[in-house]
């Protein structure tokens, strides 16, 4: 991952990995090193590579940019991706979101957050984080909504009695947004102890993909809240879903090549693409 995500980054070290990318430098880090995926074409392979390597630098583009501009960004989004809900999402009790983490995540939740304020009434917005501060896209994200909506987010840290705080900042026109799909082959041995295994499918190209265990907590924690838990995923190259969380079937579907993570499962052996 190291090699995606450089220290001192900058536009020009940006293309620097592209190139290496395009020029096969990088090939044992691409997806085609996973076992099941080395026939995957090299288009596809480049792609997801950049789509990463994008998202990284992403916030050395947009971190100049004003409240107009960044809402125009995040509005681009719908462009390319049709959002639908099929599930409930008014009022009634606080709205809990699990979302997967892909390359265009940040401008998903902002229009998102944006309808739900607008035309929904949930207007108390609250996004948990676990780093001291917020990622620096949460911060820029959060400008775009208030913006559009006249609504500022929330941040909260998962730290000490967070949900004991969230509880009391939550109500029924809430809608509270947590990032559900970290790995579990990266996880830390503590993260592991608290938190429950779940699973994502990385739909690649043929009708393949590939089933990853991941670690959340979010099916407890919005149980303790008394909050709808939805889950926000990436099922179709055209299409972001928001459904109910399924206790049973607790695996969220993503495209592999956008899939911000998929760098961390070159290097575990056991994984494998299934038809």
């Amino acid at each position: 991952m190291s090699l995606f995500t450089p220290p001192n980054a900058s536009r020009f070290t940006r293309d620097s990995v592209i190139s290496a990318v395009r020029e096969g430098k990088l090939d044992h880090m691409l997806l085609q090193s996973i076992r099941g995926l080395e026939d995957l074409p090299a288009e596809v392979c480049d792609r997801a590579a950049i789509n990463v390597i994008d998202f990284h630098f992403e916030s050395l583009v947009l971190r100049n940019m004003g409240a107009h501009q960044l809402a125009a960004y995040c509005k681009d989004v719908e462009k390319t991706l049709h959002m639908e809900s099929i599930c409930p999402i008014d009022g009634g009790a606080p709205l809990w979101v699990s979302t997967v983490h892909h390359a265009c995540v940040f401008s998903v939740l902002a229009q998102l957050s944006i309808h739900l304020a607008k035309h929904r009434g949930r207007r108390k917005i609250i996004v948990i984080h676990q780093g001291d501060r917020p990622e620096l896209r949460l911060n820029l994200m959060s400008k775009a909504v208030e913006h559009e909506s006249k609504v500022r987010p929330n941040f909260l840290q998962m730290k000490g009695p967070w949900l004991r705080s969230l509880s009391k900042l939550s109500s029924p026109d809430s809608v509270i947004f947590y990032f559900a799909d970290m790995p579990h082959a990266v996880s830390t041995s503590n993260v592991q102890k608290t938190y429950r295994r779940a699973g994502i499918e990385l739909c690649a190209a043929s009708n393949r993909s590939i089933k990853v265990e991941t670690l959340s907590g979010g099916d407890t924690f919005a149980r303790r809240l008394g909050a709808f838990h939805t889950v926000l995923e990436y099922p179709r190259p055209d299409r972001i879903r928001l459904r109910r969380y399924d206790p049973d079937n607790p695996v969220a579907l993503c495209q592999l090549e956008d899939w911000v993570f998929w760098p961390a499962l070159t290097g575990v052996p056991e994984q494998r693409a299934i038809n």
